[in-house]
């Protein structure tokens, strides 16, 4: 295991190489509930993956930009965009280290990308390439505001991101060697330039044991996240150990001396 950068771009270049340009794009872009016209903004989707996201952005009329590490992911936003008849600018890069202007972007957003991130490097970045009245946002992120799942993933697989055992038993670490699900420590590298809102996404627990143990069977996640719908209507406030969040970034007001 290494978080070589070049071993993550490896591993999601041939997650990327096949590739269906026809796929119907459907639905808009997920904002989060937050309350953003996108017409004429400037919006950087952070890891393009198949392009769906990007189309989305631009059917909504934005100036859309994408980045991402994997070239093939990048060519297929690229050809996504001209399969739809829209165009926006991809480029093939690391989210943490752009070339784009200072304050730049009117909106920033991913999906399950947070995650896969240097925080420390990407809190630098997001604040340099956020206008003062811009928002990143970021759905459906992994975290580990669950201690039962912190503590089971770090038993299977081991702690932070070095050294980590991709396989235990019958149980196997998807995804590349770098991503690990967000933890309150790595919030507290945003806080200083952000307001942070964490929003629970809907309460998963059995499901993901499920996503874990059989992985790719839909009926499965569909069966045993009815056992989490029924805890959630049981208990409401364990929603706030969801598995996946929505984060919403907004810069703190500068106060003048």
């Amino acid at each position: 295991m290494t978080d070589n950068p070049r071993d993550v771009k490896e591993f999601w270049d041939e997650k990327y190489a096949s590739f269906n340009v026809n796929e119907e794009v459907e639905g808009d872009l997920d904002l989060a509930n937050q309350n953003i016209n996108l017409k004429g903004k400037r919006v950087l989707i952070v890891a393009v993956g198949t392009g769906k996201e990007v189309v989305k952005a631009a059917r909504a009329g934005a100036q859309v930009y994408g980045i991402d590490i994997s070239s093939n992911a990048v060519r297929n936003a690229q050809e996504m965009l001209i399969a739809n008849l829209l165009s926006g600018t991809m480029v093939v890069g690391d989210a943490a280290k752009t070339s784009f202007d200072t304050n730049f972007f009117d909106v920033i957003w991913g999906s399950s990308v947070l995650h896969h991130l240097d925080h420390e490097k990407y809190a630098k970045e997001l604040d340099r390439i956020l206008k003062d009245d811009g928002a990143a946002i970021f759905v459906d992120e992994a975290t580990f505001f669950n201690p039962l799942f912190k503590y089971t993933y770090e038993k299977l697989f081991g702690k932070g991101r070095v050294g980590r055992r991709r396989k235990r038993w019958i149980f196997k670490r998807r995804g590349d060697d770098f991503e690990k699900p967000i933890e309150e420590a790595d919030l507290t590298n945003y806080e200083g330039q952000f307001v942070i809102e964490s929003i629970p996404c809907k309460f998963m627990f059995f499901e993901k044991i499920a996503h874990v143990v059989f992985p790719g069977n839909g009926k499965m996640y569909a069966l045993v996240g009815r056992i989490d719908s029924f805890l959630h209507y049981l208990l409401p406030s364990i929603k706030k150990y969801s598995y996946e969040y929505n984060f919403i970034f907004t810069k703190k007001k500068k106060v003048d001396n």
